[in-house]
């Protein structure tokens, strides 16, 4: 009698659909990593171009405002100052005029008007402020302008002023602004803060 020893060669179906199920596994795996690293660059990107034009645009305020000066028509370099807004002369274009600077949070936003003056004498007209958006996106009821008199200390328990505030004895500003893009895929808000001190009102540094 002659054997046949041959064997059956080839996957059974058992085989088949393991490594089918491995292999789908694989891909499930594959393309959720694509997803969160997608994600992952988008909130990164978001977050780095916020935080960049953040601190871009405390870096102005701050240089501006520490070499404010008296106004081209001769007043108090300080106008205003609220916790939402601060208006204040300054020369950021080096002109040897002082321009009328105003900073100010509206519409989720922290903006800045400069007016040129203008006429002779010399007066500022708010039909010629320009106004650009600085920081988009600011949590509003968080981010705030503070202020401080020439008894701040540099430590916590050094009092802000209240308002209304008085314009005379502000020597020391503080801006916190705190930041929250409005896409779901944007990071968690985040804050960035600044302060400064006047140099032209200073009197106990």
């Amino acid at each position: 009698m002659i054997k046949d020893n041959k064997k059956t060669t080839g996957f059974t179906l058992i085989e088949i659909l393991i490594v089918s199920g491995l292999l789908v596994l694989f891909l499930v795996a594959l393309a959720t990593f694509g997803r969160d690293l997608f994600v992952f660059n988008d909130r990164y990107g978001l977050s780095f171009s916020a935080d960049s034009n953040a601190k871009s645009a405390l870096k102005k305020l701050t240089a501006e405002l520490r070499a404010a000066e008296s106004s081209a028509t001769g007043g108090f370099l300080l106008e205003s100052a609220a916790s939402t807004s601060l208006i204040f002369f300054s020369d950021p274009d080096n002109d040897e005029t002082r321009e009328r600077l105003r900073y100010f949070i509206e519409d989720r936003s922290l903006k800045r008007g400069l007016t040129e003056p203008s006429g002779n004498p010399p007066v500022y007209d708010a039909g010629d402020e320009k106004i650009q958006t600085l920081i988009a996106d600011l949590l509003t009821a968080s981010s705030t302008f503070i202020y401080f008199n020439n008894d701040y200390d540099g430590t916590a328990s050094s009092t802000p002023l209240t308002e209304p505030i008085d314009v005379q004895v502000v020597r020391m500003a503080r801006f916190v602004f705190i930041i929250q893009a409005p896409s779901t895929r944007a990071p968690a808000p985040y804050t960035v803060q600044s302060e400064v001190m006047i140099r032209n009102v200073k009197d106990n540094w």
